[in-house]
Protein backbone atom coordinates (compact mmCIF):
# COMPACT_ATOMS: atom_id res chain seq x y z
CA UNK A 1 0.00 0.00 0.00
CA UNK A 2 1.96 3.47 -1.12
CA UNK A 3 2.53 6.02 1.58
CA UNK A 4 1.99 9.41 0.65
CA UNK A 5 3.81 12.28 2.29
CA UNK A 6 2.18 15.90 2.08
CA UNK A 7 4.21 18.22 3.15
CA UNK A 8 1.91 21.58 4.43
CA UNK A 9 3.51 25.09 4.12
CA UNK A 10 1.84 28.12 5.55
CA UNK A 11 2.92 31.66 5.80
CA UNK A 12 2.11 35.69 5.54
CA UNK A 13 2.25 37.51 2.70
CA UNK A 14 5.86 39.52 3.76
CA UNK A 15 7.47 36.22 4.92
CA UNK A 16 10.58 35.78 3.69
CA UNK A 17 11.08 32.06 2.45
CA UNK A 18 13.14 31.20 5.66
CA UNK A 19 10.47 32.03 7.68
CA UNK A 20 7.65 29.81 5.87
CA UNK A 21 6.53 27.08 8.70
CA UNK A 22 6.05 23.86 6.99
CA UNK A 23 4.52 20.49 8.82
CA UNK A 24 4.71 17.00 7.45
CA UNK A 25 1.98 14.64 7.33
CA UNK A 26 1.71 10.92 6.09
CA UNK A 27 -0.91 8.75 4.98
CA UNK A 28 -1.09 5.33 3.19
CA UNK A 29 -3.79 5.13 0.46
CA UNK A 30 -5.15 1.53 -1.26
CA UNK A 31 -4.81 1.42 -5.01
CA UNK A 32 -4.76 -0.94 -7.51
CA UNK A 33 -2.01 -2.08 -9.07
CA UNK A 34 0.26 -0.66 -6.30
CA UNK A 35 -0.06 2.82 -8.25
CA UNK A 36 -1.31 6.13 -7.83
CA UNK A 37 -3.49 8.10 -10.03
CA UNK A 38 -2.78 11.96 -10.79
CA UNK A 39 -5.96 12.38 -10.18
CA UNK A 40 -5.84 10.47 -7.15
CA UNK A 41 -2.76 12.26 -5.85
CA UNK A 42 -4.26 15.58 -6.36
CA UNK A 43 -7.33 14.83 -4.94
CA UNK A 44 -5.28 13.65 -1.82
CA UNK A 45 -3.81 17.07 -1.89
CA UNK A 46 -7.18 19.13 -2.12
CA UNK A 47 -8.25 17.20 0.96
CA UNK A 48 -5.23 18.08 3.29
CA UNK A 49 -5.37 21.61 1.70
CA UNK A 50 -8.84 21.64 2.70
CA UNK A 51 -8.73 19.99 6.31
CA UNK A 52 -5.69 23.20 7.05
CA UNK A 53 -7.67 25.59 5.88
CA UNK A 54 -10.34 25.10 8.17
CA UNK A 55 -8.36 25.62 10.74
CA UNK A 56 -9.32 29.08 11.67
CA UNK A 57 -6.08 30.44 12.45
CA UNK A 58 -4.92 29.43 8.59
CA UNK A 59 -8.11 31.11 7.12
CA UNK A 60 -6.28 34.09 5.81
CA UNK A 61 -2.80 32.21 5.21
CA UNK A 62 -1.18 31.38 1.93
CA UNK A 63 -1.33 28.08 2.10
CA UNK A 64 0.48 24.92 -0.13
CA UNK A 65 -0.04 21.17 0.13
CA UNK A 66 3.10 18.86 -2.34
CA UNK A 67 2.53 15.52 -2.39
CA UNK A 68 5.38 12.63 -2.49
CA UNK A 69 4.97 8.69 -2.95
CA UNK A 70 7.74 7.66 -0.83
CA UNK A 71 8.43 4.62 -2.53
CA UNK A 72 10.06 6.56 -5.59
CA UNK A 73 13.29 6.96 -5.54
CA UNK A 74 15.17 10.28 -4.31
CA UNK A 75 14.99 13.10 -5.23
CA UNK A 76 11.19 12.25 -4.66
CA UNK A 77 9.14 13.84 -8.07
CA UNK A 78 5.66 16.07 -6.73
CA UNK A 79 2.79 13.98 -7.63
CA UNK A 80 0.06 16.99 -6.81
CA UNK A 81 0.14 20.25 -5.69
CA UNK A 82 -2.70 22.59 -3.76
CA UNK A 83 -2.10 26.30 -3.48
CA UNK A 84 -4.59 28.46 -1.21
CA UNK A 85 -3.93 32.29 -1.88
CA UNK A 86 -6.13 34.21 0.30
CA UNK A 87 -7.26 37.94 -1.27
CA UNK A 88 -6.67 39.73 1.95
CA UNK A 89 -3.73 36.90 3.83
CA UNK A 90 -2.20 37.77 6.63
CA UNK A 91 0.85 40.14 7.41
CA UNK A 92 3.44 38.88 9.54
CA UNK A 93 3.53 41.83 11.40
CA UNK A 94 -0.13 40.95 12.81
CA UNK A 95 0.92 37.95 14.51
CA UNK A 96 3.19 37.27 17.76
CA UNK A 97 5.94 35.54 17.97
CA UNK A 98 7.08 32.83 15.20
CA UNK A 99 8.27 30.21 17.45
CA UNK A 100 5.41 30.49 20.20
CA UNK A 101 2.95 27.28 18.94
CA UNK A 102 0.52 24.51 19.85
CA UNK A 103 1.27 21.51 19.18
CA UNK A 104 -1.33 18.51 17.75
CA UNK A 105 0.29 15.30 19.07
CA UNK A 106 -0.68 11.90 17.81
CA UNK A 107 0.41 8.47 18.51
CA UNK A 108 -0.79 4.83 16.90
CA UNK A 109 -1.22 1.92 19.34
CA UNK A 110 1.00 3.19 21.59
CA UNK A 111 2.72 6.29 23.20
CA UNK A 112 6.07 5.35 21.82
CA UNK A 113 8.61 6.48 19.56
CA UNK A 114 8.20 5.65 15.78
CA UNK A 115 4.79 5.46 17.08
CA UNK A 116 3.57 9.06 17.36
CA UNK A 117 4.26 12.52 15.91
CA UNK A 118 3.60 16.04 16.36
CA UNK A 119 2.15 18.94 14.12
CA UNK A 120 3.35 22.28 15.52
CA UNK A 121 0.11 25.22 14.86
CA UNK A 122 0.77 29.08 14.66
CA UNK A 123 1.97 31.90 14.78
CA UNK A 124 -0.64 33.34 16.30
CA UNK A 125 -1.92 36.88 16.99
CA UNK A 126 -3.78 38.70 19.48
CA UNK A 127 -7.27 37.86 18.44
CA UNK A 128 -6.28 34.14 18.82
CA UNK A 129 -5.27 34.24 22.25
CA UNK A 130 -1.48 34.70 22.00
CA UNK A 131 -0.40 37.15 24.67
CA UNK A 132 -2.64 34.90 27.28
CA UNK A 133 -1.20 32.35 29.62
CA UNK A 134 -2.63 29.32 27.84
CA UNK A 135 -3.79 29.13 24.52
CA UNK A 136 -8.16 29.07 24.57
CA UNK A 137 -10.24 28.06 21.30
CA UNK A 138 -7.15 26.96 19.62
CA UNK A 139 -7.15 24.04 21.51
CA UNK A 140 -9.95 22.39 20.38
CA UNK A 141 -9.29 23.58 16.66
CA UNK A 142 -6.35 21.39 16.95
CA UNK A 143 -8.55 18.38 18.13
CA UNK A 144 -10.97 19.40 14.82
CA UNK A 145 -7.85 19.45 12.75
CA UNK A 146 -6.73 15.96 13.77
CA UNK A 147 -10.06 14.30 13.14
CA UNK A 148 -10.36 15.92 9.63
CA UNK A 149 -6.64 14.52 9.07
CA UNK A 150 -8.17 10.77 10.23
CA UNK A 151 -10.77 11.06 7.81
CA UNK A 152 -8.80 12.35 4.70
CA UNK A 153 -10.03 10.08 2.05
CA UNK A 154 -12.12 6.88 2.08
CA UNK A 155 -11.98 3.85 4.25
CA UNK A 156 -8.47 2.79 2.11
CA UNK A 157 -6.79 5.87 3.27
CA UNK A 158 -5.55 6.13 6.80
CA UNK A 159 -3.68 8.81 8.56
CA UNK A 160 -0.22 7.09 10.17
CA UNK A 161 2.98 7.70 11.65
CA UNK A 162 5.91 7.06 9.02
CA UNK A 163 9.39 5.66 10.07
CA UNK A 164 12.00 5.72 7.59
CA UNK A 165 14.64 3.77 10.08
CA UNK A 166 12.15 0.34 9.25
CA UNK A 167 10.05 2.11 6.38
CA UNK A 168 7.03 1.20 8.43
CA UNK A 169 3.56 3.21 9.12
CA UNK A 170 1.52 2.65 12.38
CA UNK A 171 -1.95 3.95 11.43
CA UNK A 172 -2.88 7.05 13.76
CA UNK A 173 -5.51 6.78 16.59
CA UNK A 174 -4.85 9.14 19.40
CA UNK A 175 -4.95 12.56 19.04
CA UNK A 176 -4.31 14.94 22.11
CA UNK A 177 -3.43 19.24 22.25
CA UNK A 178 -2.44 20.60 25.70
CA UNK A 179 -3.84 23.94 27.09
CA UNK A 180 0.28 25.04 26.95
CA UNK A 181 1.97 26.98 24.51
CA UNK A 182 4.95 25.41 22.87
CA UNK A 183 8.08 26.66 21.19
CA UNK A 184 9.51 25.79 18.39
CA UNK A 185 12.58 27.47 18.19
CA UNK A 186 13.95 26.92 14.70
CA UNK A 187 10.80 29.13 13.83
CA UNK A 188 11.92 32.10 15.48
CA UNK A 189 12.53 35.00 12.49
CA UNK A 190 15.92 35.71 11.32
CA UNK A 191 17.21 39.02 12.43
CA UNK A 192 17.22 41.71 9.76
CA UNK A 193 19.26 44.70 12.62
CA UNK A 194 21.49 44.26 14.95
CA UNK A 195 22.16 47.05 17.57
CA UNK A 196 25.33 47.48 19.64
CA UNK A 197 26.75 49.11 22.56
CA UNK A 198 31.00 49.52 22.61
CA UNK A 199 33.10 50.65 25.81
Amino acid sequence: MPTLRSLVTNHCVDDIPSDYDTNTVYHTVGSVGGGILPVDAQNHADEILAAFKAFPAYGARILKVSVYDMADAKPRPVLATAVFNPSSPDHQSTLGPRQVAVVLSFYADRNLPRQRGHIYLGPFGPGEGIGALRPGGIVGDAITLGDALFNIGGENVAHVVYSPTGNTTHVVKNYWCDDSWDTQRRRKSLPTSRQRSSH
